[in-house]
């Protein structure tokens, strides 16, 4: 995150002989107890499927989602793009090479670095999907019951180039049970070579690679590069594995709350986090190569004002060797040496040496302050840190020990564009929350033996009955967080104002059998999205389905356009198509109400179908909602 300036002291600075002596925990290893990974091997047989697979393309970005979007001083990395639903259509089955099934489509974002697949709706029970690279030569996955986790609603691993092919194998029938709702397009920097698949801004020159100084590579080995959704962007943070005195050991992970502050930042997370040259200065990794976890649970956190620090839990250790970071309460002296481990840039691991400096308070260009009692200032002797590198941990040796004692939330303030000017800058100063302010916070789950009991990530949210078509709706999220209720779709109307935590509202007189209403994360004022959708619940019943779909003139003369008007009951979206129920698509996924204006190539008698499309499917006679013919004369 940039500093926009810094501020005189407010506060003298601590001496460590005054600071008062709290928790501490030392660092241990996980060391990895799964099996090897064998998907190459099972993925090899599906490649045969993959070479034949149908191809569809989005089209290229526009100016708009080429745009870098800046959120709390972090620089977004990609956008997020929805993939329609006559897109995801196209898949279709075939048969491996032993003869089982798999339904197979190619997605293609053009001039993507890499992608990600948000699917919806996912259960697929013991059946498995995969993820290819556009060149076959890597699959990730499977995927498999209800996803990532067990909601049906989850975004995957990253796989390398601007094309991914999706395969569900052993279904058993030929319904495929799930949805790609979105592709996450990777933006690429710099041209990618064999040798290098993460087409990244490289860190700036004097980044001092982590293993030049190999007494750091157990902690290194908990340092990990952060990838993540937010708002429809991607962004880059780093973060650590830090110990806890539950047993059996749980996968804490430490980063800074401007990078991530919510549950559904957390569940899209992917960490890599072997990401890092095997000798000093040696051969570029290549980041399809990193051992990666995919999603985490929010526990709890602090803004800025606190110290900027989120605690989160990972799905999972990653499954190799790795330290697990002790962590201190002490304050650290005056000029006491530290070092800081990041991911700068997204770039390679790299390590920064150097020393705190005196304490004052900063000030961010979003206006958001951390006071110098919260923040250590420290100042670089060698490397440096720079965006990507947020949230990476602090560490300081005392007693011979290695601990973490803080998480990076700024700094140096430069242009991170200019390698030169970002190395010839004197006085390199970057700021970190203190964990001692975190501590307070995080004690009751890193110090407890059972690990706490965490922030709650779930939320209830029900319907009574219906009494002269209205509802009442009860919700419980998390604590803290503001809601709103939206109307059969996350982007749908707003039925209520943004409201506490817990709570419920009556409708009114507008309910059908089969309604949705969307429980929405409304705690930043923005409940749009299918991102920030807490809980679902469906009005009990079946649905009564109807619409009405009239075009306005009709009859109409050559060369003229009509427009077409539409309402619905019982439905959230429709589609119309052109002369059968099966035609030509007119217009895309719609509200259950609305207008569309044709072009000027309307013919004699041509037909406009009404269809229903709230799943996703507008094809067929049973999706026929209603249709309106048009006379030429």
């Amino acid at each position: 995150m940039n500093v926009v300036r810094i501020l005189p002291a407010l506060l003298a600075l601590a001496l460590a002989a005054s600071a008062q002596t709290t928790t501490k925990i030392e660092e241990s290893i996980h060391r990895a107890n799964r099996p090897a990974d064998s998907t190459a091997a099972h993925a090899a047989r599906l490649r045969s499927v993959v070479r034949t697979a149908p191809k569809q393309s989005l089209a290229r970005l526009t100016a708009r989602e080429s745009e870098r979007v800046v959120r709390k001083g972090l620089v977004s990395v990609g956008v997020d793009r929805e993939v329609p639903a006559e897109v995801f259509q196209q898949g279709s089955w075939s048969q491996t090479a032993d003869g089982s099934r798999a339904w197979r489509l190619t997605l293609t974002s053009p001039d993507a670095a890499g992608l990600r697949v948000h699917f919806t709706n996912f259960h697929v029970g013991d059946a498995k999907v995969w993820l290819f690279a556009g060149d076959e030569s890597t699959a990730v996955g499977p995927y498999t019951g209800d996803g990532v986790h067990s909601d049906g609603d989850f975004w995957t691993d990253l796989v390398q180039g601007d094309s991914v092919t999706i395969v569900y194998e052993d279904g058993a029938s030929d319904d495929v049970p799930f949805k790609v709702a979105a592709l996450s397009h990777r933006f690429a920097v710099r041209a990618a070579t064999a040798a290098d698949d993460t087409p990244q801004a490289s860190a700036a020159t004097c980044a001092v690679d982590v293993n030049c100084h190999p007494e750091y590579s157990d902690a290194a080995s908990a340092v990990a590069l952060m990838i993540f959704e937010s708002d429809g962007s991607s962004y880059e943070c780093t973060g650590s594995l830090i110990n806890s005195a539950a047993q059996p050991a749980r996968p804490f992970f430490l980063t800074a709350n401007h990078c991530i502050s919510t549950q559904s930042e957390a569940r899209t997370l992917i960490t890599f986090f072997n990401y890092q040259t095997s000798t000093c200065n040696g051969t570029r990794p290549t980041l399809s190569n990193a051992a990666r976890v995919t999603g985490a649970n929010f526990i709890d956190g602090g803004a800025m004002a606190l110290g900027d620090f989120t605690l989160l839990e990972l799905s999972a250790f990653p499954n190799i060797d790795v330290k697990v970071l002790g962590w201190t309460g002490d304050e650290i002296g005056a000029s006491e040496q530290v070092t800081g481990i990041s991911h700068p840039l997204g770039d390679f691991k790299r390590i920064a040496l150097g020393q705190r400096t005196r304490d004052v308070t900063i000030r961010f260009s979003d206006g958001e302050r951390m006071p110098a009692s919260k923040g250590y200032q420290v100042a670089w002797f060698e490397g440096v840190t720079q965006g990507g590198s947020s949230g990476s941990p602090l560490l300081a040796d005392v007693d011979g020990k290695r601990y973490v004692v803080g998480t990076l939330t700024a700094g140096p303030d430069v242009n991170e564009n200019n390698s030169a000017q970002d190395c010839a800058t004197r006085n390199l100063i970057a700021s970190y929350g203190r964990f001692s302010a975190a501590l307070p916070t995080l004690n009751q789950y890193l110090g407890d033996a059972t690990g706490g009991t965490p922030v709650s990530t779930q939320s209830t949210f029900t319907t009574s009955p219906i009494t002269d078509r209205r509802v009442t709706l009860t919700w419980s999220a998390p604590a803290g967080k503001r809601v709103q209720i939206r109307v059969n779709s996350p982007n749908g109307q707003a039925m209520t104002g943004i409201e506490p935590s817990a709570g419920s509202a009556t409708t009114g007189t507008w309910v059908t059998p089969g309604m949705v209403f969307y429980l929405q994360d409304a705690s930043d004022g923005n409940s749009l999205g299918s991102a920030k959708t807490l809980a679902t619940v469906t009005v009990a019943g079946s649905a009564v389905k109807s619409g009405t779909i009239i075009a306005t003139p009709n009859p109409i003369s050559p060369g003229s356009t009509t427009r077409l008007n539409w309402t619905t009951t019982g439905v959230a979206n429709v589609q119309i198509r052109i002369n059968s129920a099966t035609g030509q698509l007119m217009t895309g996924i719609e509200g259950p109400s609305g207008t569309a204006v044709t072009g000027t190539w309307v013919a004699d008698g041509m037909v406009f179908y009404l269809q229903d499309a709230s799943d996703g499917n507008s094809a067929g006679a049973s999706k026929t909602l209603s249709t309106v013919r048009v006379t030429v004369r």
